[in-house]
């Protein structure tokens, strides 16, 4: 049994080479990317309407998202296992055949029920979004520092998903309807699907794929074989309590500013823009500074600037002078430094001995992570009722501070401890 496990599991003799991610690729990866925060942020400003039409609570139709974020971070571990038996190609493609037939049943839903069940379904699908372009730049980029470059480059790209999505999905929603922007989802899932068959080659041959393939009986234990290994699970979960943090400014941002600072709607638009924007232009920053100081010497300041800007966010609730003027710079500082932090960590956790033993694997862990991090400092937030300022600013701080705390002492090597 043990020899079973070991041999599904050791280095492949032959690996694919390394050729870099340039050019299209790199546009293709980060519309590929982009399938998560699209299709959670196009139909947001649609939730009212969706309610009406299907005779639902809010309640009810805030489940689809709930649904929705559950398939995207159950279903990853399935696509890591697959890239890893598979290649990359296949379950790519399966995964957006999958999303675009989904999108196509939410654009047809006649019920919540029926709302709800297919956005599980297209999470299932859309979630192949997030493990296999990990996994393809860790099968063509060699080292932490370039893998950290590369993927500060697809996070420039990717970040202009959250800017647009609300703006672009209220526009479908005047011209066509909510059920229009499944439609547009279906449409940009069938065009990555094309692209894929046509543009995408392999980067795993089959000499390099698990064989023999782990049982699945044996999948589990597999996943719980990468965690027990420091290298691949202290940047890991630094790096899911970190963008955890994010999801706290996401899930409390509507509160803080609409209802306890009295913004416009169509001015809230705008610091979700803003903020947005800081996290594309660090990243952008961090593909030129991770050459000069590599991942480790950026995560010793971004951290730790993560830390002391939570405190000062939730220094200002408690003293009751958060405005709009003061929460805006500190905001964007938190989110600039998680630009920093998000590829540093992601890097190095894909770059490590055991993860490039299982790329698939570890790209799906990954995420299965992230999400889960995400989704349970949302629930604990929730917990504090009429989320404020206070709330906001003590769980980003809580959430970077358990990143540090865990990368700090938990790094592989003492000499790569902050």
């Amino acid at each position: 049994m043990s020899s079973e496990l070991s041999s599904a599991t050791s280095p492949p003799a032959q690996l694919p080479a390394h050729t870099g991610v340039h050019g299209g690729l790199r546009l293709l990866l980060a519309l590929l990317m982009a399938f998560g925060p699209l299709a959670i942020d196009m139909y947001l400003p649609a939730l009212p309407a969706i309610a009406a039409e299907l005779n639902a609570s809010s309640g009810a139709v805030q489940a689809t998202l709930a649904a929705y974020l559950a398939g995207m971070a159950g279903g990853q571990l399935f696509y890591g296992t697959l890239a890893d038996r598979l290649g990359r190609r296949l379950p790519l493609l399966m995964g957006l055949a999958l999303f675009t037939l989904a999108s196509l049943g939410c654009a047809q839903a006649q019920s919540v029920e029926s709302l709800t069940a297919w956005r599980l379904v297209q999470a299932l699908g859309g979630c192949v979004g997030v493990v296999m372009p990990l996994t393809i730049v860790a099968d063509r980029v060699r080292g932490a520092g370039e893998t950290a470059r590369v993927l500060s480059q697809l996070m420039a790209v990717l970040g202009v998903a959250p800017i647009a999505a609300p703006t672009v999905g209220g526009a479908v929603q005047a011209l066509l309807g909510w059920r229009g922007i499944f439609g547009v989802l279906a449409a940009l899932g069938a065009l990555a699907f094309v692209l894929v068959w046509r543009t995408l080659d392999e980067t795993l041959p089959r000499s390099a794929r698990q064989h023999p393939p782990l049982p699945w009986r044996r999948v589990l234990p597999g996943y719980a074989g990468l965690l027990a290994h420091r290298g691949f699970v202290a940047p890991a979960l630094a790096g899911a309590l970190a963008r955890a943090g994010m999801f706290v400014y996401i899930s409390a941002s509507a509160f803080v500013f609409i209802r306890h600072l009295g913004l416009a709607p169509l001015a809230f638009s705008g610091v979700f823009a803003a903020n947005a924007l800081a996290l594309v232009l660090s990243a952008q920053v961090n593909a030129r500074l991770v050459r000069r100081i590599g991942p480790h010497g950026v995560l010793r300041w971004s951290l730790p600037g993560m830390v002391a800007t939570g405190l000062y966010l939730a220094l200002l609730g408690a003293t009751g002078h958060a405005t709009l003027w003061t929460l805006l710079p500190g905001l964007m500082l938190f989110l600039g430094l998680l630009g920093f932090a998000a590829s540093n960590t992601t890097a190095l956790a894909i770059s490590s001995s055991q993860a490039q033993q299982r790329r698939g694997t570890a790209s799906g862990l990954l995420g299965t992570m992230q999400f889960a991090c995400g989704a349970s400092a949302g629930a604990l937030l929730g917990l504090a009722g009429d989320t404020g300022p206070l709330a906001m600013g003590v769980a980003m701080a809580a959430c970077a501070a358990l990143a540090w705390t865990v990368f700090r002492f938990s790094a592989p090597r003492a000499g790569q401890a902050l």
